[in-house]
């Protein structure tokens, strides 16, 4: 990204959805503090964040205790983000999911191309195919 390889990057997106039950302490509010968002969002919000190149300005979310009624917390919920930057971004958590579509797990759109991750890295730009990236590059972004 700090290449330019995306032109300019304006939507980040983070996805982690799919069926989970938690064991034991982690169904109950009060030993746990929340639910999927607080156990395993907060780190694609943070993902999200590192890649919104900025701080955030706004945020509007919901959180939703539909699916897993044994557990006290939330087991979806989704995060708009407004950056500094001029990005948007969007970050999905569900643990109550039995059969998801099959989203990237992060995405950087930009105004040449798209970098995302599903079952491993690739790169779209305008007018090409998809050319799937070394894992480790990963990492440098």
């Amino acid at each position: 990204m700090a290449e330019g390889i995306l032109g300019d990057p304006f939507f980040v997106q983070a996805n982690s959805l799919g069926f989970h039950v938690p064991p034991t302490w982690r169904r109950r509010h009060a030993e746990m503090g929340g639910g999927a968002f607080l156990d395993r969002g907060i780190h694609f919000v943070h993902m999200a964040i590192w890649l919104g190149g900025g701080r955030v300005r706004a945020v509007f979310a919901r959180t939703a205790h539909r699916s897993i009624l044994e557990m006290e917390g939330e087991d979806s919920g989704f995060a708009m983000l407004d950056f500094d930057s001029g990005m948007i971004g969007q970050v999905n958590v569900s643990w109550g999911m039995v059969s998801p579509p099959q989203l990237p797990t992060i995405a950087v759109f930009g105004s040449e191309g798209t970098v995302y991750d599903i079952g491993g890295l690739y790169l779209v730009r305008k007018g090409k195919s998809p050319v799937r990236w070394p894992s480790r590059i990963w990492n440098r972004l």
